[in-house]
């Protein structure tokens, strides 16, 4: 197949991570992956091994996914059949004006919804009804994403995402970690595109690393405390998983298709900063917890490996062709 991802930016997020992986394993299976960006701008430091073009422009495909609000641009694909990849909160929390015009185009007839969560599925089934949509996850690349053997010198606590954001919400993370470090001695690092200074709360920052680091950044910490109140499916809590970093979370979402309370994960409702002290407090105390936490955390991404997400993906692809 020819298959064109049209991405509506090109700087390092889980959105745009996302289609990027999707292109890597559909390359290596022989079709002919094209990304289309705004004015062609590359991705270089995603290594997808697809063409390059510019977002806009008219292109012979026999696929078209689109990520984003990029949607917008389907009349460029004439002939295409035409999937909307959604991930994240557009189509609930755009301005009224696009958040209408995104909704319009969800519901235009010979268009397929991916989402990569039921949660999200449910929301444009509700939004738009007769539009076909089928739920497919998102995966984890363990050829870089794996843990690391011994024991950890110290306890350490990761919070994770844009700081300020009102949607990630890491201001409640922050205030879990600094009630957990009056109980038991660790230290807390903060991860993130944009982390504004936390006061000392937070011990170490890393703001937009190379993406080669972002493992190790993991792999080194104790536990990974989410507090976002939306997340489209939670792709931190799957690399953290991955490398043997604890989940204790939110219930946000689409987290909930993967991250199971006492399997692999410590699971509370959205809100409960108590709940998030404590749950905390009992992985870095507990040892037999910890590490049954993190035995389901690895199983959990071993079942979500890239490969096995994008078998799914190709046969979908096929199937509507």
């Amino acid at each position: 197949m020819r298959i064109a991802y049209a991405l509506p930016m090109t700087w390092a997020c889980g959105g745009i991570l996302v289609p990027l992986y999707h292109a890597r394993e559909l390359g290596r299976r022989g079709h002919v992956v094209t990304l289309l960006t705004p004015g062609g701008e590359a991705v270089d430091w995603f290594e997808h091994g697809a063409a390059v073009g510019s977002l806009g422009e008219e292109h012979a495909c026999d696929t078209a996914v689109f990520a984003g609000d990029t949607l917008r641009f389907g009349d460029r694909f004439p002939g295409a059949r035409r999937f909307a990849l959604v991930q994240g909160k557009d189509h609930l929390t755009l301005p009224r004006a696009r958040r209408r015009i995104l909704l319009d185009l969800l519901a235009q007839p010979g268009l397929h919804v991916i989402a990569v969560s039921t949660w999200l599925a449910e929301s444009v089934r509700d939004r738009a009804p007769g539009t076909p949509v089928t739920v497919l996850g998102n995966g984890i690349d363990l050829e870089h994403f794996s843990p690391e053997p011994g024991a950890r010198r110290r306890a350490r606590i990761l919070v994770e995402g844009g700081f300020p954001d009102p949607t990630k919400n890491v201001i409640d993370a922050i205030e879990a970690a600094s009630r957990i470090r009056g109980y038991f001695p660790a230290e807390v690092w903060g991860l993130g595109r944009r982390f504004a200074a936390a006061d000392g709360l937070v011990d170490r920052v890393f703001e937009d690393p190379p993406q080669a680091s972002i493992p190790d950044i993991y792999r080194q910490c104790d536990i990974l405390l989410k507090s976002s109140l939306l997340e489209g499916f939670g792709l931190p809590h799957l690399e953290a998983m991955a490398t043997g970093c604890i989940p204790v979370t939110y219930a946000s979402g689409g987290v909930l298709d993967f991250c199971r309370h006492e399997v692999n994960s410590l699971v509370c409702g959205v809100g409960s900063v108590p709940l998030l002290v404590w749950n905390g407090l009992r992985v870095l105390a507990d040892d037999a917890l910890a590490d049954r936490l993190r035995a389901g955390g690895l199983a959990t991404a071993q079942a979500r490996a890239w490969p096995r997400i994008v078998d799914a993906l190709e046969a979908l692809l096929l199937r509507e062709a």
